[in-house]
């Protein structure tokens, strides 16, 4: 936001909505370096494909911040350029009143395990769900579905809002259509995937072409003695052969445009896809790709500026 009060030209430079801001080290060679960028909402996808373009295994957002991990392996001039650009970006294509800005953190390699950890808490999604981090213990009092997660340095413990949006979703789906069949695209810590067996959908897949990712999914769907009930595959979502009564993709925008003639096609007569990961002004974009016979009815559900969007279809119908 702007100020009245005048500054010397060198602390404005150090100031300037963009430029990345050193953090104080840790003592000795640092392992790792977290690198946090701060914008607006609409901002967060270009961070965080800009963070997995330079290598994070994983991302995290937290309010305006989108963080992740990297190796020290490096120069901080090089990372500070790079940064210095991609703020620069955000704030010529994302104009805000709070600018982008980012940060470079050392993080020593034996506190790597401990910061994730510290990051997820048990999360309470509906009154029926809460989610625990696998390193927590459960107390005997809690009734309802427990789901116990483990992401490593990645996101998903039901702490975003679209992962929420479509776990509630998804259970509100489990008492309309019972046992259904269940698609989960681009799985990633396998949590819908886990909570829609819970709740008996059956069979149910998960999908994802990152393998690492399928490697966590696998993880975490034997950490809640689901091995049996849930299959995991790296076929992308067009080789996948049948039809699904659910069909739940929580993935960025670009994605969701790119494959969503293949979640239609995967999805049953009158059957639902469930679409996240995209805010609440991407609504009418998604709906304008929709097949005008394909979509039989919408619904939104928000949580902050977030949005998950649950379309019927009715292949060969006309929209009623």
């Amino acid at each position: 936001m702007s100020s009245t009060k005048q500054d010397s030209p060198d602390r404005v430079d150090r100031k300037k909505p963009g430029r990345i801001r050193a953090e104080k080290s840790v003592p000795g060679a640092p392992d790792w370096v977290r690198i946090s960028i701060s914008a607006d909402p609409e901002a967060h996808e270009a961070a965080g494909a800009f963070l997995f373009d330079l290598g994070c295994e994983g991302i995290v957002e937290e309010g305006r911040e989108v963080y992740g991990y990297l190796p020290w392996n490096r120069s901080r001039e090089d990372l500070s350029i790079e940064l210095n650009a991609l703020t620069a970006r955000l704030n010529k294509f994302f104009p805000s009143q709070s600018p982008a800005s980012a940060a470079l953190s050392p993080v020593a390699e034996e506190n790597w395990a401990e910061n994730w950890r510290e990051f997820f808490k048990p999360e309470r999604v509906s009154a029926g769900l809460i989610v625990y981090p696998a390193w927590i213990p459960v107390p005997a009092q809690e009734t309802g579905h427990v789901i116990l997660m483990d992401p490593g340095p990645a996101f998903g413990t039901g702490k975003h809002p679209t992962t929420r949006l479509c776990l509630r979703e998804i259970e509100r789906l489990s008492t309309e259509l019972g046992a259904a069949s269940f698609l989960d695209v681009g799985t990633g810590s396998a949590i819908l995937a886990v909570y829609a067996a819970n709740l008996g959908f059956k069979p149910v897949i998960g999908i994802d072409i990152d393998i690492e990712a399928l490697d966590w999914a696998e993880q975490n769907i034997a950490l809640n003695g689901l091995d049996r009930q849930i299959v995991l595959s790296e076929a992308p979502i067009q080789a996948i052969k049948g039809r699904y009564r659910v069909v739940v993709a929580n993935i960025i925008l670009g994605e969701i445009l790119k494959i969503l003639p293949h979640l239609i096609a995967k999805t049953d007569d009158g059957g639902r896809i469930v679409i996240s990961g995209i805010l609440g002004d991407q609504i009418a974009e998604v709906e304008s790709q929709l097949s005008p016979g394909a979509a039989r009815s919408l619904i939104v559900h928000t949580e902050d500026e977030w949005a998950c969007l649950t379309v019927e279809i009715e292949h060969g119908g006309r929209r009623q």
